[in-house]
């Protein structure tokens, strides 16, 4: 489990009035990819063109792990709280 000063990152979660931070689970995927559909997400980001849904796997199940394992990085999953 990766620890970054002291804190295990592995299943930190970051709670605010508006927001949750939180590790991003499988079923993001299907999200991911439809929001990685916006042509201006490629004109910030490198991404794969196109896009495809197991690219989107591929993120939230093995990129966005290894930095909170390694305690390197702390990838979340930006939720509104009052909608999910």
């Amino acid at each position: 489990m990766g620890r970054f000063r002291g804190v295990e990152l592995d299943g930190l979660r970051l709670h605010g009035e508006r927001l949750l931070l939180r590790p991003w689970a499988p079923h993001d995927a299907g999200r991911v990819a439809e929001v990685m559909q916006d042509r201006s997400m490629h004109r910030f980001l490198t991404l794969p063109d196109p896009y495809t849904a197991a690219d989107a796997a591929h993120f939230v199940g093995e990129v966005t792990r290894s930095p909170r394992a390694e305690g390197s990085g702390l990838e979340c999953a930006v939720v509104e709280q009052s909608s999910g």
